[in-house]
């Protein structure tokens, strides 16, 4: 078939493989139609019972932040007390190294181990926030999902942080094991055994409210004990 003059057969092909214009009337469809599922979407949002989901999550996600703050920042200020004992020679650890090292390390993890006990302070348990209404079943499934990415998180925490006490003295390569057994603690004895027990606390029939209202500290008793079990089995 002959081609007409001016025009080639790869412009002919491609005219021909090009969509057609669909037409104002068509596209003002498709904006409606975009527009209004971004209402629902919307409206979705604002659902309230997605409020009230997200809403008990985020609170829990700060309470198990701050009892899991809470594990680390006495494990390290213990730690602290140590070092600086060990570096005055009145006690013997593993990694003693000279006075002025012993002591500078001592200080530092001191410092963090303060500051995470006042992040807890300051938190939903050391302002006591009013809890998010929710069934003990659901609460104990939400806390369980949040004790999982704080633990996940600190591990990650110490992971970053590992490389840059390579060079450092001794004793602040324990405060990152300190972080790392807290984070394994939380995935395991937290995770595994305080959340059920905080979840059984409540169902005991008999017990007083304000002892039934201890289910948080049981989990921080649960997951400091578990601390100091995986320290002593990976250490």
């Amino acid at each position: 078939m002959a081609i007409p003059a001016g025009t080639s057969d790869t412009d002919s092909n491609d005219d021909a493989a090009a969509p057609p214009w669909p037409g104002w009337g068509e596209l003002w469809n498709r904006l409606r139609d975009a527009w209004s599922r971004l209402g629902d979407a919307w409206r979705w949002l604002r659902d309230p019972r997605l409020r009230h989901s997200t809403r008990l999550f985020m609170v829990t996600l700060a309470v198990i932040l701050d009892v899991g703050l809470l594990v680390a920042g006495a494990a390290l200020v213990g730690l602290a007390v140590v070092v600086v004992l060990a570096g005055l020679d009145l006690v013997a650890i593993r990694y003693a190294e000279g006075t002025g090292p012993m002591l500078g390390a001592g200080l530092v993890i001191a410092v963090v181990g303060g500051f995470a006990l006042g992040v807890a302070a300051e938190g939903p348990i050391g302002r006591r926030v009013r809890r998010v209404e929710a069934s003990d079943v659901e609460r104990a499934l939400v806390r369980a999902a949040a004790t999982l990415v704080i633990g996940v998180g600190m591990l990650l925490l110490a992971t970053f942080l590992r490389p840059f006490t390579a060079e450092l003295p001794g004793p602040l390569e324990v405060a990152v094991d300190v972080i790392q057994v807290t984070g394994v603690a939380g995935l395991t004895a937290a995770l595994v055994v305080g959340v059920p027990a905080a979840w059984g606390i409540r169902q005991v029939g008999g017990l007083p409210a304000w002892l039934k209202d201890l289910d948080e500290a049981l989990l921080f008793v649960v997951w400091a004990i578990g601390a100091a079990v995986v320290y002593a089995v990976m250490f």
